[in-house]
């Protein structure tokens, strides 16, 4: 693996990120970082011995693990735990039920004055009876991490502790006796105080869940449809290609199997049985079988023992081949096709679901009563475990299928599959084009964009008409921080496209960094059609409206982030500031209560709620306000109090 260039060299950068492209290409094929070691926990025993208790505490997951962060989210006085994985789930919350009400503990949050605010590289040291204990407080925690800023002391059965913090630059505190069990906000220079905070609100998206068993068996939803390759299967008695799609536009649900294949034979005898539930549910059933010569009378034979009246026949190899290309390009992984390997196709020819490995039958008839389902219900279905999306996956893109599968020496199937695809790269478009701009479209994924503009600037020269080659190219140049070339690419592309959504979606982004807000703007409401924009993109292209005078919008933009993700603090308070400005208090504080239902140490929220209420006239209520600002933020409380005391 090449070391990080340490200065621009001639040779350097491409060797290092050729040793990229390589380590992925080794994780693609289902390679591990770690060995496929599980997590490991480990006990202190106090004696200078450590005890493995990672199955007891249930720690041993076969996460592919990066970064571990520690803090009292649920505020029980136990630290919990966030993990972070390259293999999904990509973040997970492992919540400690251990707590014991009988040992206390001790929490601190500094804050720095003539230090750094946050008051990093400070020490605390803590003394209850007879132990000694001493943290340091770092920016930076472990891998990709940053845990809890709150310093965190178990002190067992003690009552009272004894603290010490040592400053940044500064002197040393004097010792203070603190009682336990709670926890306290220390500014440099006074004395420590209670801090309080509200009862905490697990999001939605922290839900209780068991590992995803480890099994050849896989079951994969579709969150973007892709389109099904034209394939022909050898018919079982003239031996003649039969189209696998032929004219029915009734969902397919294809089989492959194999004589020799002990798990196949149960899954055939469980649609043979079952055969009058398919035709209830107007469900075309096909097995094909990847039998060689030698076998396929075996094969027969099973079909005639079993009954067998769906239709039937034998996967060629490069039938069988075309099917290992299409998982390995869904899952973007290099594992081979297992047998059986089942495959749900709905009315419109896309794929919907892969079963790779025995069936689960309620799964995939779950999977056929979802075959309707819209964008954003495929999106939420593909997830094998619950949790909140922040964020769409990205589209699968056909003509990538194509390239792989002339990679992969599939080339007349390439060909035709290009054929079929509904797009502007139809029979107008000349081969070796399409072929330019695929071959650009791997340059810029390798870190080559200088190369890739070169091929696709010369292709959509050839052809200026195709879309795709403009697309690529604007994402290229984007690649490069060519921000007003990839403007003027993707203008070509919308102006050729017949779908434009997604090349809206970065022509705006190309806008924001030229700096010109209101006409990214008018990109992004083009491009609300796209599975692109997410809640994030809501709240940016209500922030840009804002930025414009257009508080209506804004606030309207702000609803749509919160309708797709309701825990979007930042949202909701941008949201009550603007419904102050509309003059709509009783919205806003609606707004700001919401928002400190989440996250309750939020000093602007708690800001703009004082000033709500001495809006509404409830200046009562601002004084409870101040005293949970003050530790929070001192210029903020300062200014709400005069504002309480100015209003009548």
């Amino acid at each position: 693996m090449s070391h990080s260039p340490l200065q621009a060299s001639e040779g350097a950068e491409g060797d290092y990120l050729a040793g990229w492209l390589a380590m992925t290409e080794l994780i693609r094929g289902t390679k591990s970082w770690s060995g496929r070691e599980r997590h490991c926990g480990f006990l202190n025993q106090g004696n200078g011995a450590y005890s493995d208790v990672s199955a007891v505490l249930g720690w041993d997951l076969p996460d592919d693990g990066r970064g571990l962060a520690l803090t009292d989210w649920d505020r029980d006085g136990a630290l919990d735990v966030w993990l972070s994985n390259r293999t999904g789930p990509r973040l997970r919350f492992l919540r400690n039920t251990m707590a014991d009400s009988s040992r206390g503990f001790l929490a601190l949050r500094l804050e720095g004055v003539t230090c750094n605010r946050d008051a990093v590289g400070a020490r605390v040291e803590v003394t209850f009876g007879e132990q000694r204990g001493m943290k340091t407080l770092h920016a930076g925690d472990g891998y990709l991490a940053q845990s809890s800023k709150w310093l965190h002391f178990g002190t067992g059965e003690a009552s009272l502790a004894r603290v010490r913090v040592h400053w940044p630059g500064g002197e040393p505190s004097h010792w203070v006796e603190l009682a336990t069990s709670r926890r306290y906000h220390w500014k440099q220079g006074e004395s420590p105080r209670v801090a309080e905070l509200d009862s905490p609100v697990l999001p939605s998206a922290v839900v209780a869940s068991s590992s995803v068993s480890e099994s050849s068996a896989a079951r994969v939803v579709l969150a973007d449809r892709v389109p099904f390759p034209p394939l022909h299967y050898e018919h079982p008695e003239s031996g003649e290609p039969q189209l696998l799609q032929g004219r029915s536009r009734q969902p397919l649900l294809l089989h492959l199997w194999g004589s020799w294949c002990v798990n196949c034979l149960p899954e055939m005898e469980e649609l043979a049985a079952h055969r009058d539930w398919w035709k209830k549910h107007r469900v075309r059933v096909v097995a094909l079988s990847a039998d060689e010569e030698r076998t396929r009378p075996d094969a027969e034979e099973f079909l005639s023992r079993i009954g067998w009246t769906h239709e039937a026949g034998f996967a060629s190899g490069e039938v069988s081949e075309a099917l290992d290309v299409l998982q390995k390009f869904v899952l973007d992984r290099q594992r081979r096709l297992p047998l059986p390997a089942t495959f749900l196709i709905d009315s419109k020819n896309r794929l919907a679901s892969m079963f790779l490995g025995p069936v689960d039958w309620e799964a995939l008839k779950e999977d056929l009563g979802h075959l309707r389902a819209s964008p954003r219900e495929m999106v939420q279905r593909a997830a094998p475990f619950p949790g909140q999306w922040l964020g769409q996956p990205p589209p699968l893109d056909p003509l990538d299928l194509a390239a792989l599968m002339s990679g992969s020496g599939l080339d007349r199937l390439a060909q035709d599959y290009r054929k079929s695809l509904r797009t502007t790269a139809s029979k107008k478009t000349d081969p070796e084009v399409v072929a330019a701009v695929d071959r650009g479209g791997k340059l810029a994924q390798q870190g080559k964009p200088d190369e890739a503009v070169r091929v696709l600037s010369a292709a959509v020269e050839r052809d200026p008409g195709y879309a795709r080659g403009h697309y690529r190219l604007g994402l290229a140049e984007m690649s490069r921080r060519e921000w007003g070339a990839a403007c003027a690419a993707f203008e070509a592309a919308a102006s050729v496209s017949k779908n434009p959504a997604t090349i809206h979606y970065y022509w705006a982004q190309c806008l924001e960094r030229l700096g010109e807000p209101l006409a990214a703007l008018g990109h992004y409401q083009q491009a609300l059609a796209s599975d692109l924009v997410t809640h994030e993109t809501l709240f940016r292209m209500a922030n840009l409206a804002a930025d414009g005078g257009a508080i209506v919008d804004a606030v309207g933009y702000a609803g749509q982030a919160l309708d797709r993700w309701p825990q979007y603090t930042e949202a909701r308070r941008a949201r009550g500031q603007w419904m102050g400005k509309l003059g709509r208090w009783n919205e806003a504080v609606e707004e700001f209560e919401q928002a400190l239902s989440i996250e309750a140490d939020d000093a602007e929220c708690l800001f703009g709620l004082g000033s709500a209420f001495l809006r509404l006239g409830k200046a009562e209520a601002v004084t409870e306000l101040v005293s949970r600002l003050q530790p929070l933020d001192a210029e903020l409380a300062a200014e709400l109090s005069q504002a309480a005391k100015r209003s009548p």
